[in-house]
């Protein structure tokens, strides 16, 4: 979400324009805004306030100064990408195994606080994409290219080397669809259909709240659907997956193929210094990484949202609970 200024702040509302209920969604969105002077700099102290529940207010200046510094650390040398970089995928690589204990065991209260902060820290990566939108990585490239190579191979940059949810979400689909219409035994295709709630249902929107495939109903739906669409036996459904797990590879192709045609255009431009190349060659890198994360970002966000959720439910508290009632709750012990 994008804010907008207002006097002197850049104004983040995620308690009225996401579309979701849950408060502590808002707050890990919200939270995102404020580490992101630890994304772009490494710096700890989080900038910004809460005037209302949801809305966050940040200094319009401070941020634009912040967002500014970005581009000539990005020109200077390999290691300011590569720091960005490294915090968030750390982060990232804490958050997932964090998630994956917690689907085995009870959540105790650090647990939480901790997966709600390693979410929004993950989430402050969308700060890099504002900076770099296409035109910017543009201008940035033409610093070691000819600008009609740099436009004609930025949009291709921009394609994710990793699945996109929705992707994964029809690969999923059709992966325990092709089960179920291979199962004879019809506890088996109930299983296959409990699976795929459990493993996919929450990529269907970025929300805390169950998604329209949460019921056995909806998902039984889903499977009909891509039968009628693809055939109902498992060789088709299969070779439909391929199909779609093909175009992606092919868009993730592109992508390599625009990096390597960006290096030989530097190259054909005669000698260069080693700091100068492995600086293009990093820019180049995060210019992909950082198409790739405006993907994992959410994906990763969205299975510690399912988390919470679980969480929740657990201890019989709404979707509606502020974290300050969910961690009272947690530190009471009230199972």
């Amino acid at each position: 979400m994008e804010g907008f200024r207002y006097r002197d702040d850049v104004v983040f509302l995620y308690g009225a324009r996401l579309y979701s209920e849950s408060p502590v969604l808002h707050e890990i969105y919200a939270e995102s805004h404020r580490w992101e002077p630890w994304c772009l700099v490494g710096q700890e102290q989080r900038y910004g306030s809460y005037r209302l529940p949801g809305a966050l207010y940040i200094p319009w200046q401070q941020r634009a100064e912040l967002l500014a510094r970005l581009k000539p650390l990005l020109l200077s040398g390999p290691g300011p990408g590569a720091a960005i970089r490294g915090r968030i995928e750390a982060e990232a690589r804490q958050l997932l195994r964090l998630v994956r204990e917690l689907r085995r065991r009870p959540a105790r209260r650090e647990e939480v606080e901790r997966l709600l902060h390693l979410a929004s820290r993950v989430l402050s990566v969308g700060v890099v994409k504002e900076a770099l939108e296409p035109e910017e990585a543009r201008a940035l490239l033409t610093h070691f290219v000819p600008d009609r190579v740099a436009a004609g191979q930025v949009l291709a940059l921009y394609q994710p080397l990793c699945l996109p949810h929705y992707t994964k979400l029809e690969a999923r689909i059709l992966w325990h669809a092709a089960r179920c219409a291979a199962a004879r035994d019809p506890r088996r295709r109930s299983a296959e259909v409990r699976a795929c709630i459990a493993r996919a249902a929450h990529h269907a929107r970025f929300l805390l709240e169950p998604s329209e495939l949460s019921t056995p109903a909806a998902m039984r739906g889903a499977f009909a659907e891509r039968m009628a669409s693809h055939g109902s036996t498992r060789r088709k459904l299969l070779a439909a997956r391929r199909d779609v797990l093909q175009q992606n590879a092919r868009a993730r192709l592109a992508s390599h193929l625009a990096a390597q045609e960006l290096l030989r255009a530097a190259v054909g431009l005669g000698p260069a210094t080693l700091l100068a190349r492995r600086t293009f060659m990093e820019l180049v890198r995060l210019i992909q990484w950082v198409a790739t994360w405006e993907e994992l970002k959410h994906i990763l966000v969205m299975e510690a949202a399912a988390e919470v959720r679980r969480i929740l439910q657990r201890h019989g508290l709404p979707f509606t609970a502020t974290r300050e009632e969910l961690l009272l709750k947690l530190r009471t012990g009230a199972r």
